[in-house]
């Protein structure tokens, strides 16, 4: 393997690891000083985007090193301008605000598009912006520190103490949620059972085809064994 292809397949796993930690810290922040439970369940938010409870939001920072990915390998083809460069970050920053925040080519929140074709008054696309240039910020310049001096051991440790940290708490999270979804599935599918007259045993915890017919036929068993 040559020096570039292994430079390249470096940037790439830098890219992965600082977008997942700086996409996790940068959220977690925003969501406190921002309220963005409040915004997403009280605002125009609410008609496009899931509860911040939701198992699928719980699970957005496992699928950040999808995305972590998809940038390294943009950043490898422009590794010149970016990394090679006194102040590479600044234009890889540049880039990322131009393309990937202000100038997107759907009607996100914060883009040009947005403010012009979305529901979302201006406020609230002005509230969305600090979290996604603060993070596309750490990204730029912390990337570009860490490809420049790959030879700091303790940065090296350091992002990936980190990355394993973010993908524990957002496992662990998304497990919690889940158990908690289903326990709440089962109260109310027992509850369902219980004013039909059905005791709250005759119950499961997903609504699943063989979860149904197990309901129905231990409803039809007790039914028979009353005397029909």
């Amino acid at each position: 393997m040559d020096q570039s292809t292994s430079r390249g397949r470096d940037v790439v796993i830098r890219t992965v690891v600082t977008h997942t930690v700086t996409y996790f810290v940068a959220g977690v922040a925003s969501f406190f000083l921002f309220d963005y439970a409040t915004a997403i369940a009280e605002t125009e938010l609410r008609l496009f985007m899931r509860p911040v409870s939701h198992p699928m939001v719980v699970a957005g920072p496992l699928v950040q090193p999808v995305r972590g990915f998809l940038f390294g390998i943009v950043f490898v083809i422009l590794r010149e301008p970016f990394f090679e460069r006194d102040r590479g970050w600044l234009g890889m920053w540049t880039v990322l605000v131009s393309l990937g925040i202000l100038g997107t080519f759907g009607a996100t929140p914060g883009s040009l598009e947005g403010i012009v074709y979305s529901v979302l008054p201006l406020p609230l696309h002005l509230r969305m912006l600090p979290e996604i240039m603060a993070q596309s910020f750490l990204l730029s310049w912390l990337l570009f520190v860490w490809v420049r001096h790959p030879e700091r051991r303790w940065l090296n440790w350091t992002m990936g103490a980190a990355f394993v940290v973010v993908l524990l708490i957002s496992g662990l999270g998304l497990a919690a949620t889940l158990r908690r979804a289903q326990a709440e599935e089962d109260a109310l599918i027992s509850m369902s059972l219980t004013s039909r007259g059905t005791t709250p045993h005759c119950s499961c915890a997903l609504r699943t085809p063989e979860c149904e017919g197990r309901v129905s036929g231990c409803r039809t068993a007790r039914w028979d064994q009353r005397g029909g």
